[in-house]
């Protein structure tokens, strides 16, 4: 089962112009003190720091599911799509939350907590795929937890009814 996020992540030129936007006014406060030798230092520094700020996000924006393992997708630094692969034997439970219950609807997500470190999930507005992913989950014998009862995906997981009463329109 192959989940395709319906909300692209963050592209590489929406991070490349964060970056700029964030390290253009220090570089030019820095200059406008007419020492180059502590702009340029300044400016590297700022842009390593939120480099390994970036390489340190912990957030997924898509997932593939095997047999044996969950593979996790996310979009970095420009040109690296890194992934993670978890065997389904190494998760000890999954953690389902969504904020549609909030005022502003925003995205479903999955908290997957294994014995060495926890990584969240993000699917943008199709329960859908998500409800397929916790079955197959619950399925395999990972224990499936949610932060707020949801007895429609609680009933099909379990398999007390066979597809979710409202209709998957997106296809």
């Amino acid at each position: 089962m192959n989940v395709i996020w319906k909300k692209d992540p963050p592209s590489d030129k929406d991070f490349i112009k964060g970056m700029i936007f964030f390290i253009l006014p220090v570089s030019i406060l820095i200059i406008l003190t007419q020492s180059w030798i502590i702009s340029l230092t300044a400016t590297l520094l700022l842009f390593l720091f939120l480099t390994i700020i970036h390489l340190l996000d912990k957030k997924y924006y898509g997932w593939e599911l095997n047999k044996n393992e969950i593979t996790l997708k996310r979009k970095t630094l420009p040109g690296t799509k890194p992934t993670c692969n978890i065997q389904l034997s190494d998760i000890d439970h999954v953690l389902y939350y969504n904020t549609y219950a909030i005022k502003k609807p925003k995205y479903l997500g999955l908290n997957i907590v294994t014995k060495k470190w926890s990584y969240i999930l993000y699917s943008f507005g199709n329960p859908f795929k998500v409800a397929d992913t916790l079955k197959f989950l619950y399925d395999s014998g990972v224990s499936v937890e949610f932060e707020e009862k949801d007895h429609e995906i609680q009933r099909y997981i379990t398999g007390h009814i066979k597809k979710l009463p409202i209709a998957d329109e997106s296809n």
